[in-house]
């Protein structure tokens, strides 16, 4: 599927696999002693027990404000759907100059009422825990859910595997630990993600605007022009600059060398898009393969999705899934191919990523394991368009009470070319699961191909 004009701008979010805000580089975000914080923030993913790399969006909120007069959707509204644990939305926009959102931690910086934002953090629950430098945390331990408040920050992590999107769905350390790392990150007391990533460096350096995502992500192996994959690549990049008769948008792909960047393939995959509709240019700079399109701001508008990301526009990407739990669950994201899934009792956990179908029918396989502490609720693989399911495999998956069941799917639906396929892993509660011989319940996925 072609990306309609009016998506093509679907970049502007993101923030479910993490958001960092501003209207420069990172390295204008400064702590409340006024010291530049820069990249210095964000951990690198082995702290936080993310495997691999994270994702990272960052906003400036408060220029986002000032675009709505500009493009034509209610751009904070949606930001805000689009966010981790709606309940923490304490601070106006127009209060928050750097916005910071990753699957484990959202940091917000800026001018708002500390007391007040306390006072907010304590209806919900929070107390009052530590303090490390200027920062106090605060933690409901029932829920594992952390904030650190100081002047001009407020950072917010937890619970575990209640993530949308990122590198990794891992279920995270404690909230108040993430927390922790990410004040004692930028404090200098433990090496943060710039030390762990020259992608996301060289991307950083090249973003501005008042959406900019960065995914830095395991080196591809082969070329697929089709998918948006190209060998050598170690993560992607985009932003957008808002103004008010036009909006520019910078994709990048980093690679690990500057001689693996060969700009051929990819101007081959963005002929294949509605790309190709736009005004762009393509060009080398250093490690970077960089595409920039300029498109008339009263076309651009707001999306969860961002259907030209590398390897979106066919198939299924880890940096893609968007997860959601609810109650004692996780949501664990391995490779390409790979989900585990847990819950106890009535809990509930997703994964779901949305992909331009390939043509006229999608074709969904792969291994899954179910394992029941006691009684089990219900795993399902769904395939969806719009409002109308295609397809669900609760009936074909077996499993068994107190035992490990095994197996495989294939599947092949007819869909509709022109519409986004909606694929989703799942658990969700049995009618009987409050009963106390119910316990955990494992639904793990592998070999995941859709094609």
């Amino acid at each position: 599927m072609h990306p309609s004009r009016r998506s093509i701008l679907t970049s502007l979010t993101g923030l479910s696999v993490g958001a960092l805000a501003g209207c420069s580089q990172l390295s204008s975000l400064t702590d409340s002693s006024g010291e530049s914080a820069s990249l210095a923030w964000l951990p690198e993913p082995a702290a936080i027990e993310v495997n691999g790399a994270y994702a990272i969006t960052r906003t400036n909120p408060a220029a986002i404000d000032e675009a709505d007069r500009y493009i034509s959707t209610d751009t904070e509204a949606t930001l805000r759907a689009a966010g981790r644990r709606p309940q923490f939305e304490l601070i106006d926009f127009d209060e928050i100059s750097t916005r910071i959102d990753t699957p484990a931690f959202r940091i917000e910086h800026g001018e708002f009422d500390t007391e007040l934002l306390v006072s907010d953090l304590e209806d919900l629950g929070l107390d009052d825990e530590d303090e490390i430098g200027s920062f106090t945390i605060y933690t409901d331990e029932q829920f594992d859910v952390s904030a650190g408040v100081s002047d001009s920050q407020f950072i917010l992590a937890g619970p575990p595997g209640a993530t949308k999107g990122g590198s990794s769905g891992a279920a995270f350390e404690s909230g108040q630990s993430v927390v922790e790392a990410v004040i004692e990150t930028s404090m200098g007391e433990e090496d943060g993600y710039l030390e762990a990533s020259d992608s996301l460096t060289a991307m950083d350096e090249r973003h501005d605007g008042e959406f900019v995502k960065l995914v830095p992500h395991a080196e591809r192996e082969e070329t697929n022009p089709k998918a948006g994959a190209f060998e050598g690549a170690v993560g992607w990049g985009t932003s957008v600059s808002i103004g008010e008769e036009q909006a520019d948008l910078t994709w990048t792909i980093a690679f690990a060398e500057k001689g693996q960047v060969d700009l051929d393939p990819i101007e081959t995959w963005v002929a294949e898009t509605s790309l190709d509709e736009f005004d762009w240019e393509i060009s080398q700079e250093g490690t970077l393969a960089v595409l920039t399109v300029t498109v008339d701001t009263d076309e651009a508008t707001v999306s969860e999705q961002f259907p030209i990301a590398p390897e979106a526009k066919y198939g299924i990407s880890p940096e893609n899934w968007e997860i959601s739990t609810e109650g004692d669950a996780r949501v664990n994201v391995g490779d390409d191919s790979t989900l585990e899934l847990t819950v106890h009792k009535c809990s509930r956990a997703t994964a779901s990523q949305r992909i331009p179908a390939p043509g006229d029918s999608v074709t969904v396989a792969f291994d899954y394991t179910v394992r029941a502490e006691g009684w089990y609720e219900i795993p399902d693989f769904i395939v969806a368009q719009e409002s109308e399911l295609l397809y669900f495999a609760r009936s074909d998956i077996e499993k068994a009470a107190y035992e490990e069941t095994t197996g495989h799917i294939e599947q092949t639906v007819s869909v509709d070319p022109e519409k986004e396929v909606l694929i989703a892993a799942l658990i969700e509660p049995s009618d009987v699961c409050g009963n106390g011989d119910h316990g955990d319940t494992e639904f793990i996925i592998e070999n995941l191909t859709v094609k």
